[in-house]
């Protein structure tokens, strides 16, 4: 008797795995589609974070008869998260951070506080993935944040982010030294148009006079040949002059 080989040592040797997604998933798809992925991907994310199941004969079956039920979810999310992103698109945001000695915050901004953040402002709350950054943040400052709040909503606020507390002039001192080297980096010197015309007529003057010495030294230089050879030329003749009268 053959025995079926289990689908989870099919899945393990091929490295990859069908599952049907429960949420919209970017760059990957919407909710009750079926997608292959990798098996990191799928046990590492879309599985523990309750997105997608696997996709075997039954939770097709599901995914299939529940399609409709997906389909008017998303449509009201989609409503909601557009009225949200028209309400808070352009507001700012703060977050509390603990500030260490050099004026550089103790570890980063969690993409979850931002999101806490957000949800202060409305009866709407959006999920920590939502929020895109593009790079940690870990200096005070205002920051330019985007949220993906559903398929193709998105919605820009301003991200303050203030100490806890008051710091002391040294962290001050460091803050304000740290931001006055940054100022001094991004300064560009104005410039003199004038000045910039004056340099390239100058140069444009040195070129031409250079050409003109190359011309006059080549002239020299032939004439010079000439001179030559018209000389050696003459020698010549006169040597053979002078042996035939003797």
């Amino acid at each position: 008797m053959s025995r079926k080989t289990p689908i989870c040592a099919t899945i393990i040797r091929r490295r990859i795995m069908r599952v049907v997604l429960i949420e919209d998933v970017s760059n990957l798809g919407k909710a009750g589609d079926i997608a292959t992925v990798k098996n990191g991907y799928a046990r590492n994310y879309l599985l523990p974070q309750n997105l997608a199941v696997l996709a075997t004969k039954e939770e097709i079956q599901r995914a299939e008869s529940r399609a409709r039920s997906f389909a008017d979810r998303r449509a009201k999310l989609v409503a909601n998260m557009t009225e949200l992103a028209q309400a808070i698109d352009g507001t700012t945001v703060s977050v509390l951070a603990r500030v260490g000695p050099t004026g550089k915050l103790f570890g980063s901004v969690t993409t979850s506080s931002i999101a806490d953040s957000v949800n202060a402002l409305s009866e709407q709350n959006i999920d920590h993935r939502s929020v895109e950054l593009e790079a940690p943040i870990r200096e005070l400052g205002e920051y330019d944040i985007r949220l993906r709040l559903a398929q193709d909503v998105f919605a820009n606020i301003t991200l303050n982010v203030e100490p806890e507390g008051d710091l002391p002039d040294n962290v001050l001192a460091a803050i304000a030294a740290a931001k006055a080297k940054a100022s001094e980096d991004t300064i560009e010197e104005p410039i003199d148009e004038a000045g910039l015309e004056a340099l390239l007529a100058e140069e444009d003057s040195n070129e031409a006079e250079s050409e003109t010495e190359e011309d006059t030294t080549t002239t020299v230089v032939d004439s010079s040949e000439e001179v030559s050879l018209e000389s050696t030329t003459s020698d010549e003749d006169t040597s053979a002059d002078e042996k035939e009268n003797s």
